[in-house]
């Protein structure tokens, strides 16, 4: 099983030998941990005020529904979360779905990531800088002639 747009693949335990669980009712549990690095398109046009939202579907192509059925918990998994300073985590949708693959009925899980941008830094580093600037040239415009006639010289130290 792997993600359908991943970058890079990492695992973290290098032994094919992976540990599984079964229950009392005869459910199987295979847990193989790795990191996958995915991409996801972004949408700048309200930038710094976006929110952006990356789809996550995770299948296996190997095997069909009735050998692997992937089942996606109700909630998400936060355990592992770190606050980002440029990024606010604004909700994990989990939803399953069903597919044929070349005959074969695949399950499927998709995970909607939605993240807001925290606009404070690019508010203070360009907007205002580029606003007051703005502010300054229209004021020149409007700005007294001297006896010379010329304009004044408006200037920011």
């Amino acid at each position: 099983m792997c993600p359908s747009s991943r970058l890079d693949h990492q695992e973290l335990l290098h032994s094919v030998r992976s540990p599984v669980r079964i229950d009392y009712t005869g459910r199987v549990t295979f847990s193989y941990p790795a990191i996958y690095s995915v991409m996801c398109r972004i949408n700048v046009a309200k930038f710094p005020f976006d929110t952006q939202k990356c789809h996550l579907r995770i299948a296996s192509w190997g095997y069909g529904e009735e050998k692997i059925l992937l089942n996606a918990s109700s909630k998400p998994f936060l355990q592992h979360y770190t606050a980002n300073e440029e990024w606010a985590l604004q909700e994990v949708g989990i939803t399953q779905d069903h597919y044929d693959h070349e005959g074969t009925v695949v399950s499927e899980a998709k995970y909607i990531v939605s993240i807001s941008r925290k606009p404070f830094y690019y508010l203070v580093s360009l907007v205002l800088p580029s606003y007051i600037i703005c502010m300054l040239s229209v004021a020149g415009l409007f700005a007294r002639f001297s006896t010379k006639h010329e304009r004044q010289v408006l200037q920011l130290l």
